[in-house]
């Protein structure tokens, strides 16, 4: 799934605040989006590796969440959205497409990679790849679900649309990159030849 899926979940579960810590509720939301975001910062490594830890995620999550109801610190309180949002976001990818370079192709048994089992859960290909259309709709529906919720805080209303934009131009052009990028590498490498 694209980053601003996993984000505006991570950012909508970080909303559940409202419930138990109210005064904290933005800053939930922003550590629940940015914890969606987090595990993939390993695009930049072997993604879906280096920083996916569906179980890991899941103790730690779970860890903090009890610290937080137990204490009521704001850190903590704050550390146990950031980490759920990072744990759903792991095994939520496995609803996804796998790793190969074109993963609308279904080639690979890929999917996450799980450090604590010594194992990759395969894709499941749900939603098949980042970026296909049942991915920006699901954008969309987070998008359109966190927004109100956001009532009275504007800014933070521009990100969820943002997001949204993001993730529709991205779902526009997914395909396309690949052929972009062979394109460019040819024409280079023409020039060197």
């Amino acid at each position: 799934m694209m980053g601003v899926t996993h984000a505006l979940m991570g950012g909508l579960l970080g909303a559940s605040s409202m419930f138990f810590t109210p005064e904290l509720f933005l800053a939930a939301v922003a550590a629940g989006f940015l914890g969606g975001l987090f595990p993939d910062l390993d695009l930049a490594w072997k993604h879906r590796e280096s920083l996916h830890f569906p179980v890991g995620y899941t103790v730690l999550s779970s860890v903090l969440i009890g610290a937080a109801a137990a204490t009521g610190n704001y850190y903590v309180v704050l550390a146990s959205y950031f980490t759920a949002s990072a744990w759903l976001h792991s095994w939520i990818d496995i609803l996804g497409g796998g790793l190969e370079e074109r993963p609308w192709e279904g080639t690979t048994d890929k999917g996450v990679y799980s450090h604590s089992l010594d194992k990759w859960f395969p894709p499941l290909q749900i939603i098949r790849y980042d970026g296909a259309p049942e991915d920006f709709l699901l954008t969309v529906f987070l998008g359109a679900s966190l927004y109100p919720l956001l009532n009275g805080y504007p800014e933070a209303q521009k990100v969820v649309v943002a997001s949204v934009i993001i993730g529709g131009f991205y779902s526009l052009v997914r395909k396309k990159l690949l052929d972009a990028r062979d394109f460019l590498l040819k024409f280079f490498h023409s020039l060197i030849d």
